[in-house]
Order: structure tokens, then sequence, then C-alpha cells
């Protein structure tokens, strides 16, 4: 089998299946990667991926880390392109795993209060995400379906 290679991340063939995924790649960071996202968290939110290898840290001014050994899985229902893993994949599945994982909740308010907090972050995410893609060089009529699909997504778990 070859594997994709990219810019920034090792490649490496998933060891578990993952039905959301076209191949069965897992990507780890080689190198910090950093984003200007705009998005200001509620305090500095600092978190492990999904593997619970590598490390994200969410800053008051809204610059998001992801450090050496972050690991992400891709683009999910899609195929890996280098224009979609130079910098979004990375960024929108850290800001997704920020907001699934409530660390932009409000521990005063209750759950359907947070709910639509996560929902709020969860559009900032995907917008933050085509606009990195633009940013990367892929095209706009791409980077729109890929928009629609993640925030179909987001619809779907968060609500209209």
């Amino acid at each position: 089998m070859i594997l994709p290679q990219f810019k920034g991340w090792k490649t490496e063939v998933e060891k578990k299946v993952n039905l959301t995924n076209l191949v069965p790649f897992t990507y780890t960071r080689l190198e910090i990667l950093h984003c200007d996202s705009g998005i200001i968290p509620p305090k500095q939110l600092i978190f492990k991926d999904d593997y619970n290898q590598g490390e994200a840290v969410w800053n008051l001014d809204g610059i998001l880390f992801l450090d050496i050994g972050y690991k992400i899985d891709g683009a999910t229902l899609a195929v890996d392109t280098p224009d979609f893993m130079k910098h979004g994949a990375g960024i929108h599945d850290a800001g997704c795993t920020a907001v699934e994982r409530g660390l932009f909740d409000n521990p005063n308010l209750n759950e359907r209060q947070n709910k639509k907090i996560r929902k709020r972050y969860r559009l900032l995410v995907d917008k933050l995400l085509y606009k990195i893609l633009i940013e990367d060089g892929m095209p706009e009529v791409r980077a729109k379906v890929v928009y629609a699909a993640v925030s179909s997504y987001g619809k779907v778990k968060y609500g209209k």
C-alpha cells in the first residue's frame, strides 16, 4: 500500500476500522502547527487529541497550537489532499474536539444552553476551516462543498 505524504504530517495505516473515513490513515504532526483562529475561548484550553497522544493549546488571544505528536484521521467521508491537509484538517479536527468535549461550555448554564454554545462554536470552527482551505489554495468550489459537508454534520449533531 502506498501511503499519502503531506508536509508536516507522518502518515500511518489506521489499526482500527473507522467507517467515516474513505481511507484507513492517521496523520501525526511532525512540527508545531498554529493558527490565528479569531475564535476566543472562555479560558485557555489545553486538551489531548482523540488518540490521547498529542496536545492542543487554544490561547485567550485566539491562537490555536497543535503540538508535535497531535494525531488526526484526516478528512471525514472525503479524500485527503494537500490543500486539505496543509492546515485545515488539523485545525478543524482540534476545534471540533474542543467543541464536542464541551470545553467552551459555561458551567453556570444547563445542558440545553450549553448545547447552543457548542452549536455556535462549531459553526465558527467550520467557517474557520473554509477560510483556511481558501488560503491554502483549495479551489473555491471544492472549499464550499467541504464547508457544506462539515456544517451539515454540525447541524445534525447540534440541531439547526
